[in-house]
């Protein structure tokens, strides 16, 4: 009897396919399920907040961001995204962020810009406070009339170093919503806590 070679190649896939699943599991304690996820979040850095009162949560605008919220406020909305994994040291992302604002005149706002460092719930946490003209890419509700460069804005910024990858908390939009919405800032990156 010819076997079709097919067929034996079919076998040989299955065969090896059995023998590496049934060498690679893991035995559990009597009663107690395998987990085959991901390692618990605190293991890779990851971090949990508190939401204040009047954030709107929303879907995050990219992949980029891990958490989103709309803070309205009358001056105009105001926007906080929560980003990990983005690349980058701590200095690199707030020398970036300084140079999305301008004066009027086109000027660098570097000397002006605030950067506090504090240790927050055992964390190393660097705090940015910057305003002028924005030009950072922003989202849809933020962006206005076509987007491009926005006069009168701010950002409260902060970097949670974890141990891990650091987490970036911002805050940016009109410089009467932010400050509207500042001290709800300083509590949610208070909040943050090993998941």
């Amino acid at each position: 009897m010819k076997i079709d070679r097919r067929v034996l190649s079919f076998i040989g896939c299955v065969a090896l396919l059995v023998f590496t699943v049934e060498c690679s599991e893991a035995e559990a304690p009597e009663g107690e399920p395998i987990s085959f996820s991901a390692p618990p979040a605190a293991a890779t850095g990851g971090l949990a907040f508190t939401t204040p009162d009047g954030w709107v949560e929303e879907t995050p605008s990219s992949g980029m961001r891990r958490l989103q919220y709309r803070l309205p406020a009358t001056a105009g909305d105001a926007e906080v995204a929560v980003f990990a994994d983005i690349g980058g040291t701590p200095e690199q992302n707030i020398s970036r962020w300084i140079s999305q604002f301008t004066t009027e005149d086109g000027g660098s706002v570097a000397d002006e810009a605030k950067v506090t460092q504090e240790e927050i719930g055992g964390f190393n946490v660097t705090i940015l406070d910057v305003e002028g003209t924005y030009s950072g890419a922003m989202s849809a509700p933020m962006a206005g009339q076509g987007g491009g460069a926005s006069p009168g804005y701010r950002m409260l910024a902060a970097v949670i170093e974890t141990g891990g990858n650091p987490w970036f908390v911002k805050l940016t939009g009109p410089q009467g919503s932010v400050a509207e919405w500042e001290d709800s800032f300083h509590e949610f990156v208070k909040s943050a806590k090993p998941e």
